[in-house]
């Protein structure tokens, strides 16, 4: 674990010393904000099939419960 994040920081230094810090922080808030952006889409798309099984499940329920009353 701990030689896991010491090969993260040197490929981060060597990173910082192939081009500009500046460039590399832009591009990491970049990569983060599309990462944010997919989570807010995955969570969306997961709510709404949540919605569409909550409504195939009533759907059931009333059906199930006008065979039982005929």
């Amino acid at each position: 674990m701990l030689f896991q994040e010491f090969q993260k920081w040197i490929s981060l230094i060597k990173i910082t010393k192939s081009m500009t810090m500046r460039k590399y922080l832009m591009n990491q808030s970049f990569l983060v904000s599309c990462a944010i952006i997919k989570l807010k889409l995955f969570l969306f798309l997961m709510l709404l099939n949540l919605i569409f099984l909550m409504k195939i499940a009533s759907g059931k329920r009333f059906i199930s419960l006008r065979v039982g009353r005929s």
